[in-house]
């Protein structure tokens, strides 16, 4: 299964990234969930990812 996830119409790449890596961070957490594990903490998780979107979008 997959899922595809557009949000549009950010109006600044640092939004685009926050936004990114939330999203990311979210998702990441509930496929946790959804496989009876307990995930990291959020902010923990988002700074990471946030690092990774930083760097992927221009």
């Amino acid at each position: 299964m997959r899922l595809i996830l557009i949000h549009r119409k950010l109006p600044t790449r640092a939004e685009m990234v926050q936004t990114s890596g939330g999203w990311h961070t979210h998702l990441a957490i509930l496929v946790e969930r959804a496989n009876g594990r307990v995930p990291m903490a959020f902010w923990t998780v988002f700074g990471d990812i946030e690092q990774d979107y930083e760097k992927r979008i221009p």
